[in-house]
């Protein structure tokens, strides 16, 4: 009885453990210039990258990614992430992390030259329209971005990136990428992890004390 016991309780635990904890994806890549297969998770041993770092977070419906890009100094104009299987809505950037930009837009994705002019309902995209370029340096231009979402994350998101030489986007491009990036799949939150692992000892207790009765 003690060993039927044990095994209810773990796959308890367990299955409280996939279905509450969050999702999330974490992600370092390294850029180069134009090219649809531009990124990698190895840095290159010589010339020109950007360094895209691409963090997570989805559970309940509401998710909050941080993406972030440093490399040469060139002038990031437009990005857009493409990462679950249904539909994103409610974009917007979270208090401190929009780096003075206002356009953030659901069902977008990047167009080009600083635009969000392409069309994808699981996407958002950000640009600097009605704002200005941000010219890139080795220090981390941060976005924080909130928003609700259907569906699941996808293991194989898009990203889509455009710099460019100047501050005008219709100048050369340094930068443009369109690429499907494998995702890396995140530890779950610790706390989260702790609170779900104490309430399923607490039901194996429990369900222990009444088998014993």
């Amino acid at each position: 009885m003690k060993r039927i016991t044990l095994a209810v309780g773990s796959v308890m635990a367990l299955f409280l453990l996939s279905v509450g904890a969050q999702k999330a994806l974490a992600d370092i890549l390294y850029c180069t210039a134009n090219s649809a297969t531009g990124c990698s998770t190895t840095a290159p041993a010589s010339g020109d990258y950007w360094t895209v770092t691409n963090t997570l977070n989805a559970s309940g419906g509401t998710f909050t990614d941080t993406f972030s890009v440093a490399g040469p100094g060139s002038y990031l104009t437009a990005f857009s992430l493409t990462e679950f299987s249904g539909t994103v809505s409610n974009p917007q950037y979270a208090s401190g992390g929009s780096n003075g930009w206002t356009d953030i837009e659901a069902s977008k994705t990047n167009g080009g030259a600083g635009s969000c002019t392409g069309n994808d309902t699981s996407a958002f995209c950000g640009s600097d329209s009605g704002s200005s370029p941000i010219l890139l340096s080795s220090t981390p231009t941060t976005f924080v971005i909130t928003g609700s979402y259907t569906g699941s994350i996808l293991s194989t998101y898009t990203l889509q990136l455009f710099s460019s030489l100047t501050a005008d986007p219709t100048s050369h491009n340094v930068l443009a990428i369109s690429q499907d990036i494998q995702g890396t799949p995140s530890v779950p939150d610790g706390g989260m992890t702790v609170m779900l692992l104490g309430g399923a000892l607490v039901g194996l207790e429990a369900l222990r004390r009444r088998l014993r009765a």
